[in-house]
């Protein structure tokens, strides 16, 4: 009798005892199921966070060149400022001295061709009723007008040449300016594209770790 109550205990101990393996092997699929997603979920945060941090490296990296550039292209107008006032001083400055240069070889050769007009206007053979005389003093003076006509006309021609050529340096500086500045732009172009690309194809990886979480 004793015996019998004792294996009734054992027995129902034994099967209580399989019943607990039983149940803690069906917790532990569960924590293996639970632990699967929450997995994937780290491994996702963890390549967004890394997927941010890149993001914000390039976007450092992009306004740190847009700064660069914009230095460069600050520097370049600075320069090509300079060197097109440089020129202007030196045309301003070879102008005023083709002009002094004119005026005194304008003077010495007005007093090198009125010499003769009053050298026969002091003198005892000059007689106003004398054509000869007369038709004289008027050639000289044609001359001299002529002459300065011609000369003047000279200045204007090389000073319409020089002013053609400054003409020409500002033309070529706006044009190069302008390349600079469509070459600037489509290089910031470019790297936006590049980082809107970059950002895509993160995004595109963050997605597919995220369908086997909703899967879970």
């Amino acid at each position: 009798m004793e015996n019998s109550r004792k294996q009734l205990v054992l027995s129902k101990l034994t099967g209580k005892l399989k019943e607990y393996e039983l149940e803690k092997d069906a917790l532990r699929k569960q924590v293996e199921e639970l632990k699967a997603p929450l997995q994937i979920q780290c491994i996702c945060q963890e390549q967004n966070l890394k997927q941010t941090t890149q993001t914000e490296s390039l976007m450092r990296e992009v306004e740190d060149l847009k700064h660069q550039l914009l230095q460069e292209k600050c520097s370049r107008q600075q320069e090509e400022s300079r060197n097109l006032q440089d020129a202007l001083r030196e045309l301003n400055d070879l102008t005023e001295q083709f002009c002094d240069e004119l005026i005194k070889k304008t003077e010495t050769e007005q007093l090198y061709r009125q010499k003769p007009i009053r050298e026969k206007e002091t003198g005892n053979d000059l007689r106003l009723g004398d054509a000869e005389a007369m038709d004289n003093i008027a050639t000289d003076v044609h001359d001299i007008r002529s002459w300065q006509i011609k000369d003047l006309e000279k200045y204007f021609r090389e000073l319409k040449v020089a002013h053609q050529e400054l003409e020409h340096v500002k033309v070529s500086y706006r044009m190069k300016l302008r390349y600079e500045t469509e070459r600037m732009a489509e290089r910031e172009n470019s790297l936006t594209k590049q980082v809107e690309k970059d950002l895509q194809s993160g995004e595109g990886h963050g997605a597919s770790y995220d369908l086997p979480g909703g899967g879970h």
